[in-house]
C-alpha cells in the first residue's frame, strides 16, 4: 500500500509540473502576441502622425508663400 501511494504522489507531482509548464508556455506565447499587437498599433499611430506632420508642413509652406507675396506687394505700395 505504501509503495502504491508513493507512486501515485510521484505521478501527481509529475502531472502538476507538466500542467504548470504548459500554462507558462501559453502565457509566454500570449505575452508575445500582445507585444506584437501593441507594436503594430504603435507603428500605425506613428505613421499617422508622420502623415499629419507632412500635411501640416505643406500647408504652412503655402501660408508662408502667400504672406511673403503679400509682404512684397505691401512693400511696393508703401515705397511707391
Amino acid at each position: 500500500m505504501k509503495k502504491g501511494t508513493s507512486n501515485f504522489f510521484i505521478y501527481a507531482i509529475r502531472e502538476i509540473i507538466l500542467v504548470v509548464i504548459g500554462i507558462l508556455i501559453a502565457v509566454t506565447i500570449n505575452n508575445c502576441n500582445e507585444s506584437r499587437k501593441q507594436d503594430k498599433e504603435l507603428n500605425q499611430i506613428l505613421f499617422t502622425i508622420k502623415e499629419d506632420l507632412e500635411n501640416d508642413i505643406t500647408k504652412i509652406d503655402k501660408i508662408f508663400e502667400f504672406y511673403n507675396r503679400a509682404d512684397t506687394v505691401f512693400e511696393n505700395v508703401i515705397n511707391s
